[in-house]
């Protein structure tokens, strides 16, 4: 014995359940708090049954504190589900507390398993644009000091899943979550509809789930990029969460999220090539495919075409669903300060309702217009880069057939957010939270693979210890 721990002891020490968060602790814990809420309900009645609803997070947020992966399956499941829907308060309530929960979420994880070793570009582009529009920018009399703070966490929020690790024994639950979000909600929509929450899996012809349909397939979307990575690295059963994703994408009708994962498809047959995924697989997974385009086409095709190029008055001509006319008044109040913009929440009101009542909303549906409001050209060239920074440093760890998938769902997203409000979307939590864990991954193999391709020096003095030393 010389002192050296064999391999596998030390991965057992490094991979061991600390006493105080494993799964008898959850149960002990579980048990003490419903034995305390059933003593308070004995003792106060009245008080309890007022009191039930903040109670019952008492044992939820101890359960969460234990096993920080609950937190993080319970925030990125709710999305889907439709938080907006479930949550008896205002949908804007119910969004803000789900960004809450996920900034919970990825701290609670980073404080259990670690910090990630990720630049958090994107964080820190919205901080630096942020304080320069503020240092700098215009002012509106609507953009308080609150509601800027508000806007800046509801804004950041989906980037602290990236500083944040997370357990890896449940990677697979965790990408089944992404995988499984717009089935769950269509599913969901299904059963609720009966006791009256929501209107059931279809609204104005289109497939929402317990959404709104542009959501669904932004979530949709995110599955088929992960569906479409694993399948690269080599799981075959990814076939069937691609088809089932495609045709939710589909039936929800969203035209720009079918013509970029189409792109995105075409493209990953293109130029991604690994041993798992040859010329040989890429032909079979296109003959597969052209079933279900043909099915998805005929069914929801003369829906999406009727959108397209016509009006509910029957008017002729490519149809922008009113975003040319919101971006032309966006763009105005952009000129005004066009370089540091307005401060952070200036965009939710750059346009007065008055303006758009025919169009029912303000939003930009542009995030490029959005950003460009709040913090000026100069910060959205910031965010803009946080972005490309994070997404090209982590990807030049992967194989790169792998980050040829990864930079595709990147360049997706961003294209994507020309025509929507992508980043400040509840389903951007669902995307940031995928992109992390999927390059969390990238860094465990790339560091594995380092380690045991590490060149031995002449006479072995680099060799690794063995254990009978």
């Amino acid at each position: 014995m010389t002192g050296v721990a064999p391999d596998e002891t030390l991965r057992r020490s490094e991979v061991a359940e600390p006493a105080a968060f494993g799964t008898r602790a959850i149960i002990v814990t579980g048990i003490l708090g419903a034995m305390g809420l059933l003593a308070y309900a004995w003792l106060m009645p009245t008080s309890f049954v007022r009191l039930f609803p903040a109670l019952l997070l008492i044992p939820i947020g101890i359960a969460c504190y234990v096993q920080p992966s609950l937190a993080v399956f319970g925030t990125i499941a709710i999305n889907p589900l439709g938080p907006t829907a479930l949550l008896p308060i205002a949908a804007n309530q119910a969004i803000a507390l789900t960004k809450l929960a996920g900034i919970g979420a990825a701290a609670m994880s980073g404080l259990r398993h670690g910090l990630s070793r990720q630049f958090n570009g994107p964080l820190v582009g919205f901080l630096v644009a942020g304080a320069l529009a503020a240092a700098f920018g215009s002012t509106l009399p609507q953009v308080t000091f609150g509601e800027t703070i508000r806007s800046l966490i509801g804004s950041i929020a989906p980037f602290a899943f990236i500083s944040a690790r997370y357990d890896r024994k449940f990677d697979r639950a965790f990408l089944l979550t992404v995988l499984a979000g717009p089935l769950a909600s269509v599913v969901a929509s299904i059963a609720l509809m009966a006791i009256g929450i929501g209107n059931g899996p279809i609204g104005g012809g289109r497939l929402d789930g317990m959404l709104h349909p542009a959501n669904l397939a932004g979530l949709s979307s995110v599955a088929i990029a992960a569906a479409t990575l694993e399948l690269v690295r080599g799981d075959t059963r990814m076939i069937l969460w691609l088809g089932i994703n495609a045709i939710i994408l589909v039936g929800s009708g969203a035209r720009v999220p079918l013509l970029l994962m189409t792109l995105f498809g075409l493209g990953v047959l293109l130029l991604a090539r690994t041993t798992h995924f040859r010329f040989g697989h890429k032909l079979r997974l296109a003959g597969m495919a052209v079933p279900i385009v043909l099915v998805g086409a005929a069914i929801f095709g003369p829906q999406i075409i009727d959108r397209s190029f016509t009006t509910a008055t029957g008017q002729a001509g490519f149809q922008f669903s009113g975003r040319d006319v919101i971006w032309d008044l966006f763009i105005d109040v952009i000129a005004l300060s066009p370089w540091f913009g307005y401060g952070i929440g200036a965009g939710r009101f750059a346009v007065d309702m008055e303006q758009v009542a025919l169009l029912g909303t303000n939003a930009a549906h542009n995030e490029y217009l959005r950003l460009a409001v709040d913090v000026g050209v100069v910060g959205v060239v910031l965010i803009f880069l946080g972005f490309v920074v994070w997404i090209a440093r982590e990807t030049r760890r992967m194989p790169p057939g792998e980050a040829t998938v990864v930079r595709g769902a990147a360049l997706v997203l961003a294209v994507h957010s020309i025509t929507d409000n992508t980043l400040i979307a509840l389903t951007m939590m669902v995307r940031v939270f995928w992109f992390a864990l999927v390059f969390d991954r990238a860094r465990t193999e790339a560091d594995t693979a380092r380690r045991f391709t590490r060149p031995r020096r002449a006479g072995g003095m680099g060799a690794r210890p063995s254990a009978s030393r």
